[in-house]
């Protein structure tokens, strides 16, 4: 999913609160699913909430494991070129079952198997 790499927003800029600026961030991001703003953090797209929260998780772990590889003497050919050998964590069923399962992990079984949830009376997820 972000083997190919992830673009990064180079501009220096507090809040993307103009048309301009976020025309600039669309233009950068492309067909990317994600972006880092340089020195602020992260934007994530997807077809839903869940599929860019998603995007999202599996940014930060893919950096963590980037961290952890290079640490341990760097990633090995096969993984710095996977091809398609992933392709399937890139459909949004796959995401969506992913969000799925995070939101049983947090909730109990709250999931509705379609990647909506619910959300206690309260409001809150229960904290």
């Amino acid at each position: 999913m972000f083997a190919s790499g992830v673009p990064r927003f180079e501009r220096a800029v507090g809040l993307i609160n103009t048309a301009a600026l976020g025309t600039a961030v669309a233009e950068c991001l492309g067909s990317s699913r994600a972006l880092f703003l340089v020195g602020h953090g992260i934007v994530t797209v997807g077809s839903s909430v869940a599929t860019a929260v998603m995007n999202a998780v599996l940014l930060e772990r893919a950096c963590r494991l980037q961290i952890l590889a290079t640490a341990a003497g760097g990633v090995t050919a096969a993984m710095q070129h996977p091809g398609r050998r992933y392709a399937h964590a890139e459909s949004d069923a796959y995401l969506l079952r992913s969000w799925d399962y995070l939101v049983r992990h947090i909730h109990g079984n709250g999931s509705h198997g379609n990647g909506s949830h619910t959300v206690e009376a309260t409001g809150s997820w229960g904290d």
